[in-house]
């Protein structure tokens, strides 16, 4: 993805969901380009309900089985929590996934995201205790 500018954290997304009338969308202005960084916020905060800093921001629309939420963006789905580390932490290195921290698939809180391997990953999970085998990726049981 194109390097964004860091636009989404707790304060700017608040501001977005204070200047949201009742539950009404907001939409960027006519001439926008899909990709454009402040639209892009927009759609994110479009889909939430609050952004406490300290919670979880639950994505409130389309999510995928596994509970992750997602959007369309310049015709293609992406994650809405990768959008939202783009955002609001920056580009993701390459070959690197978005992880959360909080374990919650829906939240899209860029502070409680971070980049890493598959094998961080598996790491967190097992030492998590959510992984459904006993041997921890690269040791033993």
């Amino acid at each position: 993805m194109v390097e964004r500018p860091i636009l989404f954290q707790g304060a700017m997304a608040r501001e977005l969901l204070a200047s949201r009338t009742e539950r009404k969308r907001m939409y960027a202005p006519r001439g926008t380009r899909h990709d454009d960084p402040s639209h892009l916020a927009r759609r994110l905060a479009n889909g939430l309900n609050e952004a406490d800093e300290a919670n979880c921001w639950e994505w409130q629309r389309t999510c995928n089985d596994d509970g992750y939420g997602q959007l369309r963006v310049a015709g293609r789905m992406v994650y809405a929590h990768r959008l939202a580390f783009e955002l609001g932490v920056g580009p993701v290195p390459s070959g690197m996934k978005v992880l959360h921290r909080c374990d919650n698939p829906a939240c899209i809180n860029p502070k409680h995201l971070f980049a890493g391997t598959q094998s961080d990953n598996m790491r967190d999970c097992f030492l998590k205790g959510r992984s459904r085998g006993a041997v921890m990726p690269g040791g033993s049981a």
